[in-house]
């Protein structure tokens, strides 16, 4: 997973001489989509990659791709210490971090050493063997609502990586009598959507690691028909719609910070309106009502 085309190229090649079968992808999204689909033993994964980082799409691969399918994940880097120290968590992304610029022959070898490694682990499955294995399954789990959950009012999750912003947009929907909950990065926002019920969301379009398009896209594969109402906020909302332009239509709204709270919530109001959390409600009011 590379974006520069020639470097891509090169590694591919590297590969293929050594007898791999190999694919190409030029983002983190497309890269995603190819790994949960399954079939691969190793991800060479550039860590600078538009829209979704390599770590981000670590973090994803080992969230949403089972265990015993999933691949070795090696990260690409000309800043190794930097990263280094963002994985310096319980759980952590990758498998191997390769400074660049990347060493051919040595690279070779740590692919055939991942290669071999779970091979022998494949074997030892086989024989019944069971060892102590290192749990990444908790990386930063948080509590996060689930579907099961009900309700008084509309729920909504904030995606806010800055601390202040956050703070304020909570305590305007909260004031104005929503349940809200948080998360600070697209990473969270994917699994507590996934996973909750929410009515809407509120996504920053400039988050760290993943931004606010590739989140609100990821959202809309991952949850489908089932997903809240999504509005992106944004500083640049003419460089948001060029970018949606030709892509799936993850948001609902582009709201620009510029035009201020009111705005923003009235945005929100409007949508709850016709949310599908709000049209449960009112068929269960309805049938209350009825009963009564």
């Amino acid at each position: 997973m590379e974006d520069d085309p020639l470097l891509q190229d090169i590694l591919g090649s590297t590969l293929a001489s050594q007898g791999y079968e190999v694919e190409t992808a030029s983002d983190g999204l497309n890269a995603l989509w190819k790994v949960r689909g399954g079939g691969y033993d190793v991800v060479l994964c550039d860590y600078k990659l538009p829209e979704i980082n390599g770590l981000a799409m670590a973090r994803l691969v080992r969230d949403l791709v089972n265990a015993a399918a999933r691949p070795a994940l090696i990260a690409l880097t000309g800043a190794p210490a930097s990263l280094m120290d963002k994985e310096a968590l319980p759980g952590r992304a990758f498998d191997e971090i390769v400074a660049k610029p990347v060493n051919l022959d040595r690279l070779v070898s740590i692919v055939r050493r991942h290669l071999d490694a779970r091979a022998g682990a494949a074997t030892r499955q086989d024989a019944g063997c069971s060892g102590f294995a290192e749990n990444r399954e908790g990386y930063n789990a948080d509590p996060r609502p689930t579907s099961q959950e009900s309700h008084p009012s509309p729920c909504i999750l904030v995606v806010e990586d800055d601390e202040v912003q956050r703070s304020v947009l909570k305590s305007a929907l909260e004031g104005t009598g929503y349940l809200v909950k948080v998360a600070v990065d697209g990473f969270h926002a994917v699994r507590m959507l996934r996973d909750g019920a929410f009515d809407l969301a509120l996504v920053d379009y400039h988050l760290p690691e993943m931004d606010g398009l590739a989140t609100g896209r990821l959202i809309l594969n991952l949850v489908g028909d089932v997903r809240p109402r999504m509005i992106a906020f944004t500083s640049a909302p003419s460089h948001l719609a060029g970018r949606l332009a030709g892509v799936d239509n993850a948001f609902d709204e582009i709201v620009a910070k510029s035009d201020g709270l009111p705005a923003l919530l009235a945005a929100v109001e409007g949508h709850l309106r016709s949310s599908p959390g709000a049209k449960a409600r009112r068929a269960a009011e309805t049938v209350f009502l009825s009963a009564a």
